[in-house]
């Protein structure tokens, strides 16, 4: 029997509820809702709320806290996903405007033809906020010595510019359509070529400099020991696009109208179709494609796209109206840029189905759309958006998965996480795991009795100095808890069943006390490894010798 060909669409910040409303669906997503009625619906708990923090889970079947954390993405994980896939003879499409798979995280293991549409200054500007400049800095103020810099900043610094300059430097893997971002990228891998130079020659002073810069604006400097003219004059322009873009934040019908020297070179989807469709259609049997769009994600209006793609962009713009009534007369309050992006996102899905029934592929192929975490609308959910590393509400971790090829499977109930997103995907495919991959197929594995979801903090991730952040959630409760160096705290509870927008905190009160006891017994079950090595006991010795967490729930 021939093996199936797989279409993964993964939606960045797509929220749950909105699936899960069958009027929302069947109005604002008719090619979802068709793939939902002839497949099947589940809901996957995130294990993070942020692309960073959770793709290493989606692509590696890990948590987002193991391996050293997410600092390094998938570069240490054991193996991804896409490279079982490759070892099972697919050829594997990675198709994205995500500037995270330019970065030196390894988000591109296991494909065979990536195509990043992103502008790589991002993708520097991110590997600096979160992996050089939180050292550089303990080293300014004198917290560790210059050898200890120098041997951090030539293994480190260095890995992320030998990436930069291979990304940068490869022509197939940016679309041709953008040819401003090319022209910076092209630039980008010869000033990276020469900051690895000068890594070598003068270490300190490159410490020196980037000790300095705003990470924003580093990619002016790159290559130079010290900021130069050019640095100043890029810093006074993006001074001038906040300050445009504050004020037209204040005018209404502008206020999602952004200028940006990064926002501003920001690709929408329908850039990526040539790329995605000269794959599917010129493919050998068996291919996996996997597109990772961020329309939805990033739905404000960027001042380039105006000039650069005017039709594909209005015709966005011009669904809003009829958005608008639609969520007036049905009482939904959401972003009418978010709704109509996924409109426009829809549309695609559906065309992506035609193209695979007009080359005789559809019945050969298995199409998923899924979501790697959720956003808050605080006009929706009645809450204001929590800061990054406690934004563990429903509407942030609750993420739909559409499986076009299971027979209309209405058990797909129970709890299941984002490693699990992988481990259906090789099951739909009949490709063998590991036997410690540790995502499960929602399909043919027994359901989780809880799920962790884990951060450590804002972008750097310091396992042994930073506040831990979880979130454990059960099917009917779920609680919030900190590890602050060593004393684990619980600072939220929930009961979801009299309370789903999550709007009352019972923590502290007498008749919450036995279910956070649970909890927390549970979270020592899943994730007492992490927090004994940071030198963390049980809140309750008596809890944790309680056994495996079935028993405590």
């Amino acid at each position: 029997m021939p093996k199936k060909n797989a279409l993964v669409v993964l939606i960045d910040a797509l929220r749950f509820d909105i699936i899960a409303d069958e009027t929302m669906r069947k109005s604002l997503a008719p090619n979802i809702d068709r793939l939902v009625n002839s497949g099947g619906l589940v809901k996957i708990v995130g294990l993070a709320s942020n692309t960073q923090f959770v793709m290493p889970s989606v692509l590696s079947g890990t948590r987002p806290l193991d391996f050293g954390g997410y600092n390094t993405g998938c570069k240490h994980r054991p193996v991804c996903f896409t490279e079982l896939l490759q070892s099972a003879g697919y050829e594997t499409g990675l198709f994205t405007n995500c500037a995270l798979y330019n970065r030196d995280v390894g988000f591109d293991r296991g494909f065979n033809r990536p195509v990043v549409a992103a502008n790589s200054r991002l993708a520097l500007m991110q590997d600096l906020e979160y992996r050089i400049l939180p050292p550089v800095c303990r080293w300014a103020r004198g917290e560790v010595g210059d050898s200890e810099i120098i041997r951090y900043l030539q293994a480190d610094y260095a890995a992320i510019l030998e990436n930069l300059v291979r990304v940068c430097s490869d022509e197939k893997r940016a679309p041709g359509g953008i040819p401003r971002s090319g022209r910076i990228n092209a630039s980008l891998a010869k000033a990276a070529a020469i900051e690895l130079r000068l890594l070598v020659e003068d270490p300190v002073s490159i410490a020196r400099k980037l000790a300095l810069l705003p990470e924003a604006y580093a990619y002016a400097a790159l290559g130079r020991k010290r900021p130069g003219p050019h640095f100043y004059f890029v810093k006074a322009v993006n001074k001038l696009y906040q300050l445009s873009t504050g004020i037209l934040q204040r005018i209404p019908g502008l206020r999602h109208i952004r200028f940006g020297h990064f926002d501003s070179l920001m690709p929408l989807y329908d850039e990526l179709r040539p790329s995605i469709d000269k794959f599917i259609t010129t493919r050998k049997q068996p291919w996996f494609a996997f597109i990772h769009a961020m329309d939805v994600h990033t739905y404000s209006v960027c001042i380039d796209q105006i000039f650069r793609c005017p039709r594909l962009l209005a015709r966005r713009l011009f669904r809003i109206p009829q958005i608008r009534r639609f969520c007036r007369q049905h009482g939904y309050r959401y972003i009418l840029q978010y709704l109509s992006n996924l409109t426009a996102l829809d549309d695609e899905i559906g065309k992506l189905v035609e193209l695979l029934e007009n080359t005789g592929q559809r019945d050969q192929t298995v199409i998923m759309v899924a979501s790697d975490h959720g956003t808050t609308h605080s006009v929706a959910d009645g809450h204001p958006i929590a800061d990054l590393p406690r934004r563990f509400f429903r509407s942030d971790l609750e993420l739909p998965v559409i499986m076009s090829e299971i027979g209309n499977n209405d058990g797909l109930t129970g709890l299941w996480d984002s490693r699990d997103i992988s481990g259906t995907i090789l099951d739909l495919l009949n490709v063998d795991f590991p036997s410690e991959y540790e995502g499960r197929s929602v399909l043919s594995a027994s359901t989780r009795h809880i799920v962790v979801s884990e951060n450590a903090g804002r972008g750097f991730c310091d396992l042994e100095n930073d506040d831990l952040n979880f979130a454990v959630t059960a099917a009917q409760d779920k609680l919030l808890a900190v590890l602050q160096m060593d004393t684990l705290v619980a600072t939220d509870y929930y009961n979801l069943e009299e309370d789903p927008r999550e709007c009352k905190n019972l923590a502290g009160q007498k008749s919450a006390e036995a279910r956070i006891d649970a909890l927390l017994s549970a979270l020592w079950d899943e994730r007492g490894d992490l927090l004994t090595a940071r030198g963390a006991r049980p809140v309750n010795p008596a809890n944790a010798k309680r056994g495996p967490v079935e028993a405590a729930l």
